[in-house]
C-alpha cells in the first residue's frame, strides 16, 4: 500500500445549517443526520444534497441515534425520544420525566436500550416498553454488548454491570481502573481503561460458582495513555490511545502484532471503522488509515475548529 499525507485538501462539499449543532454527525447509508439547536433533526446526502429537515418538541440534547433499520432517535430537553423514519416521517414519541445519560443504544436482535441515572428501559422499535432494570449505583455513558448480546453498562465506581437481553441483572464486574473503552468479540470482549490497558475478557455463564465468576480475564496487554476506541476485523484487534497510540494484537490472546503512532493527540471523541480492507481511525482535526498488517494508507489533517468527524458507509 502506498502511504500520503493530505493536508488543506479542498472539500468536496459544504453546508450551512440554521442552527449549530448539538449532536452528529451521524452516518448511514449514504445519508449523514445531524440535530441542531434549532430544534430540527436534519439530514442531507452523502453527497450534500438536503433531504429533509423535522422539528423535534424541546430543546435538542447530545443524544441522537440512528438505527440499523434507518430509524431516527432524537432525545429532546424535556426528556421526550422522538422516532423518525429515514425519509423524516414522525413515528412515534416516548415521553419520560427525566433524560436518559446518553444516546439510544441498539442491542443486536433490534432492542432498543435507554440508560438513565437511575433505571435501564429496554423498548421495541415500536416502542412498547419490554422491562425496566432499576440501577442502585450512578451508571456512566459507556454501553457496548458481549459477544452473545448481554448488555454492559460502566458504572461511576469503575464497575461494569452485564444485564441480559431480557432484562436480569446477571453480574457485576469489578475492575480497579476505569474503563474507556469496550468492544463484542465472540468469547466475551475487550476493554480499555483509563490507565493504557487493554484487557480481554471471557464470558461464559456455565462456570459461575460462589468462588467463580462468570467473566473472567484472559490477556492483557499495556499502551502508552488512556484508551480512546477499539475496533476488530479478520482476527486483528486495534487499539488507539489519548496521546495517538495505535497498535494490532491478535483478538484471540492479545499477542502484539504492530504498534504505531498518529503523531496527533486524540482531541473530542475518537474511533476507528474498519472499511475497504483498512482501519479507519478519526477525531477531531485528524484521520488516516492503516491496513490490518499495520502498514500506512493515509493520513489526513481537518481543518482546525471542527467537529468529532464521522466516517461514512
Amino acid at each position: 500500500a502506498t502511504s500520503y499525507i493530505l493536508s488543506a485538501v479542498e472539500p468536496e462539499w459544504s453546508r450551512v445549517l440554521a442552527g449549530t449543532v448539538v449532536s452528529g454527525p451521524i452516518a448511514r447509508d449514504d445519508r449523514i443526520y445531524l440535530s441542531g439547536t434549532d430544534r430540527t433533526v436534519t439530514c442531507i446526502s452523502e453527497k450534500g444534497a438536503f433531504l429533509w429537515s423535522k422539528p423535534i418538541p424541546g430543546k435538542m440534547s447530545p443524544f441522537l441515534s440512528v438505527l440499523r433499520s434507518g430509524m431516527v432517535l432524537a432525545v429532546s430537553g424535556n426528556g421526550t425520544v422522538s422516532a423518525l423514519s429515514m425519509d423524516g416521517l414522525s413515528l412515534w414519541q416516548l415521553k419520560s420525566p427525566d433524560l436518559p445519560i446518553a444516546a439510544p443504544y441498539e442491542g443486536r436482535d433490534g432492542r432498543i436500550f435507554l440508560v438513565y441515572a437511575n433505571r435501564i428501559v429496554c423498548i421495541s422499535p415500536t416502542a412498547t416498553v419490554k422491562w425496566t432494570l432499576p440501577l442502585s449505583r450512578v451508571p456512566r455513558e459507556l454501553i457496548a454488548e458481549t459477544g452473545s448480546g448481554d448488555l454492559l453498562l460502566a458504572l461511576e465506581d469503575s464497575s461494569v454491570l452485564r444485564v441480559s437481553p431480557f432484562g436480569q441483572a446477571l453480574e457485576l464486574i469489578e475492575h480497579q481502573d476505569t474503563p474507556t473503552a469496550i468492544l463484542p468479540v465472540d468469547s466475551g470482549f475487550v476493554c480499555g481503561f483509563s490507565s493504557g490497558v487493554v484487557r480481554g475478557y471471557d464470558v461464559r455463564d456455565s462456570r459461575a460458582q460462589a468462588k467463580r465468576n462468570a467473566t473472567e480475564p484472559v490477556w492483557e496487554r499495556k499502551m502508552g495513555s488512556r484508551i480512546v476506541a477499539l475496533a476488530s476485523q479478520e482476527g486483528t484487534l486495534c487499539a488507539l490511545d489519548a496521546e495517538g497510540g495505535i497498535c494490532g494484537l491478535n483478538v484471540t490472546d492479545g499477542a502484539p502484532l504492530w504498534a504505531a503512532s498518529t503523531g496527533h493527540r486524540v482531541q473530542g471523541r475518537g474511533a476507528i471503522e474498519y472499511e475497504y480492507g483498512q482501519f479507519n481511525f478519526i477525531y477531531r482535526g485528524y484521520a488516516s488509515a492503516r491496513t490490518a498488517l499495520g502498514r500506512p494508507v493515509f493520513e489526513l489533517e481537518l481543518p482546525v475548529g471542527s467537529s468529532d468527524p464521522a466516517l461514512s458507509d
